[in-house]
């Protein structure tokens, strides 16, 4: 699953922060214990010594018998065995309570970037987003398609019609996968397209993928600043076109200028290219889009998107 570079640089550190905590508290609970069991310190400064004889020869290329070092090692190591059970010592209790097991909160398996760190970034991306959306106002159960006309509109029954989008949308949620086909949403104002984008996001973000949301204008315009600033970041480019899910919203009502353009061309291709599914949402026509974009935009639209038009009356005026 694709994830933001900024998102996995904060999770590292989150990840390494919890470790290295978790590393100070387990010493501290091992100081409380040594100095309950003095006993217990000794063997294991005996055990270290071995250990640190061993590879100080090594440095020096000096002869060593490592079969005896084995041996006296695993003698101490017995004699402490037998004085942690005839004390009742629980050493399991002043271990680190790592998040992960796998990488020990190092964030690393093998010098890979281990699974905790993607799941952390993901679910840092979540919380990003439900900051700028409330998810839970955006569900299928809350989509009421008692405010859609039974009646024909455009020669198509209004409420059959979303009835039938509606369906579909829980289903592609459903079934998503990173071969999901990206959608379409065009209609006049008011008929839902925001709400069934943001109920699909909603299940995909509990479900683990990393869905970037947001209104084109604020998505371009982030692009925009940090492509022109000093700073070398590219944080928002990285996570439109890295992410799991894109959804677009309101495409049309940016202020249009070359850079503008461009740059929506190159995101919609990008992830047509790379098959990284894509929804959009707009209020436009296919006449006014290819005014404001090219025929190319709308023909790379028309070419590779499932096309959903909604119907019916303005239900936010409802």
């Amino acid at each position: 699953m694709g994830v933001s570079g900024e998102y996995i640089l904060q999770a590292l550190e989150e990840i390494k922060a919890n470790g290295t905590k978790q590393e100070l508290i387990a010493e501290n609970k091992k100081a409380k214990l040594y100095s309950e069991y003095p006993e217990l310190e000794k063997f294991d400064e005996q055990i270290a010594s071995v250990f640190q004889n061993a590879m100080k020869s090594v440095v020096l290329g000096e002869k060593f018998d490592f079969k005896v070092a084995e041996k006296q090692s695993l003698e101490i190591q017995q004699k402490k065995k037998e004085f942690v059970e005839k004390n009742s010592i629980d050493l399991e209790a002043i271990k680190p309570l790592y998040s992960c097991e796998k990488c020990s909160d190092s964030g690393y398996v093998d010098g890979n970037i281990c699974d905790c760190v993607r799941k952390r970034a993901i679910s840092i991306s979540y919380d990003k987003l439900n900051k700028d959306v409330d998810l839970s106002r955006y569900t299928f159960e809350k989509f009421d398609l008692n405010m859609y006309p039974d009646k024909e509109i455009e020669g198509i029954n209004s409420r059959e019609l979303m009835t039938k989008i509606c369906n579909f949308c829980v289903k592609y949620a459903d079934k998503f996968d990173k071969n999901a086909e990206s959608l379409f949403f065009f209609g006049n104002t008011g008929l839902g397209k925001t709400h069934l984008s943001l109920a699909i996001t909603n299940v995909l973000c509990k479900k683990g993928y990393n869905v970037v949301y947001g209104p084109i204008s604020k998505l371009i315009g982030n692009i925009e600043k940090e492509h022109f600033s000093n700073q070398d970041q590219d944080n928002t480019l990285e996570s439109v076109l890295n992410c799991d899910l894109l959804v677009l919203d309101d495409l049309g009502t940016e202020f249009s200028t070359q850079f503008v353009v461009s740059t929506v061309f190159d995101i919609i291709n990008s992830r047509i290219l790379n098959n990284k599914p894509t929804i959009i949402n707009t209020n436009l026509e296919f006449d006014e889009l290819e005014q404001k974009y090219s025929a190319r935009v709308v023909s790379r639209i028309s070419g590779n998107y499932r096309m959903l038009k909604f119907i019916g009356e303005d239900i936010r005026i409802k």
